[in-house]
């Protein structure tokens, strides 16, 4: 018997038994336990010779295991995966010095990667390098590779606001999925800790004894794992939800305005970025 992630489509287990035995006999093995039902159904109604050409293919250039399973579930039109369009990718990823890992994870995870144009990832990459070091980009890029495509302004934004206003440093920021999180998600759980007095700004920084919890901790946790993380269970689940019930009231469209903003959080910025360098280098040596 294997788990199969039951979202909003149904099957039976007569249904279920075909398509495992069809996929078994795949030259390339499918972990089914990693499909939604939906992808499972999309693939019990594909022939024999289209799926065997799809999946080797994609393990061709690397996309195997547990990559292969998300590039299935999550791309709506396999038919953008043609071997000419993944062995581009893979080039075009070599070509601009990007690991196997953001590869992988790019294609996979973001459907956008399969039509990037040359000369717009390469910018994109370049506006990168004025916020991270390169270690720290690599990281980032396996853990969010919708970054590659997405909104750069919405980047931006996010970033000052760990920046400047959470005092969070870029070497934590790659550690965790906060990318990937709505500005309203971390607004809400970053406010609700600083107003409750259990998150110092960065002005307040040395001259108290508090010690801010963890980003991942802040963002990437369900809402009981953060409150037991964050606030020690001071604080319940309907305690946090009338927070955010005040906080649709509030107008936060010049949060970013007059503090740290401009050359000076740039600077800031650069200086990070020189020193995680040196960290990265005297860890080498």
């Amino acid at each position: 018997m294997f788990r199969i992630f039951l979202r909003k489509y149904s099957i039976n287990t007569h249904e279920l038994s075909r398509i495992k035995d069809k996929l078994n006999k795949l030259p390339i093995k499918i972990n089914t336990n990693l499909l939604d039902v939906n992808t499972l159904n999309r693939l019990g109604v594909c022939s024999n010779d289209y799926l065997e050409n799809l999946v080797q293919n994609l393990s061709l250039y690397g996309i195997r295991d547990k990559y292969l399973c998300d590039t299935l579930r999550v791309y709506e039109d396999w038919g953008d995966l043609t071997k000419e369009k993944i062995e581009y990718v893979w080039c075009l990823f070599r070509e601009l010095s990007l690991s196997n890992d953001i590869y992988a994870s790019s294609l996979s995870r973001n459907p956008s990667i399969i039509e990037i144009d040359k000369k717009f990832l390469q910018v994109r990459l370049d506006e990168f390098k004025e916020f991270f070091t390169k270690k720290n980009l690599d990281r980032l890029l396996v853990r969010t590779p919708e970054l590659l495509t997405g909104n750069f302004d919405l980047f931006r934004y996010k970033f000052t606001y760990c920046f400047a206003l959470m005092g969070i440093e870029q070497d934590e920021m790659s550690s965790s999925n906060y990318f990937s999180h709505q500005i309203e998600h971390i607004r809400a759980r970053h406010l609700f800790l600083n107003r409750s007095g259990f998150f110092d700004s960065p002005y307040k920084k040395g001259h108290s004894k508090l010690i801010n919890s963890k980003l991942s901790h802040i963002v990437d946790t369900n809402l009981k794992e953060y409150l037991r993380l964050c606030t020690n269970n001071l604080f319940e689940v309907d305690d946090f939800n009338v927070f955010c019930d005040y906080l649709k009231k509030e107008n936060f469209d010049n949060e970013l305005l007059g503090l740290r903003i401009g050359k000076l959080l740039r600077n800031q910025i650069l200086d990070s970025i020189k020193y995680q360098k040196k960290l990265d280098q005297d860890e080498f040596d």
